[in-house]
């Protein structure tokens, strides 16, 4: 309209924490977040022409959402009962979660994008040690989750944010600090 208009989605006590937003080809908005103080995962969407939302799983926080070319949604996220990153996407039309990165030490920040292909891509941090972590990249392009390390011994301080270009290349955004010194805003790409 030209004017923001606010729209309550969720009246639960302590939904909404942790969000992540995207839009479909079809202009329809899908949106993850922490849907109480029970801290289960929920989506909602407008798909239908109303708000519909549902729970996709119990204890997930720090949820990133994308759209692939069929409109399906993919969530990457952080579960609070393993701390463990794990992923959902609902491309068969139910809720189907995995996790990602077994090994993991309480991965944080996560985001994630899909690719022409409609294969994803995540970024997260990892925690290694006590104050230090590896921010990490993971992707299915082979049917099954790759992970590999970018960077080591960084301390994060916030949210990794991942991006996919027309060429296939990706870009990885994040806040990247040594103890004691000035954090530095970074991107990678390969």
């Amino acid at each position: 309209s030209g004017n923001w208009v606010t729209t309550a989605l969720e009246t639960d006590m302590g939904a909404g924490s942790y969000s992540s937003i995207a839009v479909d080809s079809n202009d329809k908005v899908h949106i993850s977040y922490y849907g109480n103080y029970y801290g289960d995962l929920k989506y909602i969407t407008n798909t239908s022409g109303s708000w519909v939302a549902e729970t996709v799983d119990t204890k997930g926080q720090y949820s990133s959402i994308a759209i692939d070319s069929s409109n399906k949604a993919h969530i990457v996220y952080n579960s609070t009962t393993t701390y463990k990153l794990k992923y959902a996407n609902n491309t068969s039309g139910a809720w189907v979660v995995s996790a990602i990165d077994t090994a993991g030490n309480n991965p944080s920040y996560p985001s994630i994008a899909v690719d022409s292909g409609d294969k994803t891509h995540v970024s997260y941090f990892d925690t290694i040690a006590m104050g230090n972590s590896e921010l990490r990249h993971a992707e299915n392009t082979s049917g099954v989750w790759a992970v590999s390390t970018i960077e080591s011994a960084a301390n994060p301080s916030g949210d990794t944010s991942i991006a996919v270009d027309s060429n296939g290349k990706i870009h990885i955004s994040y806040l990247y600090s040594y103890r004691y010194r000035h954090p530095i805003l970074l991107d990678w790409e390969v």
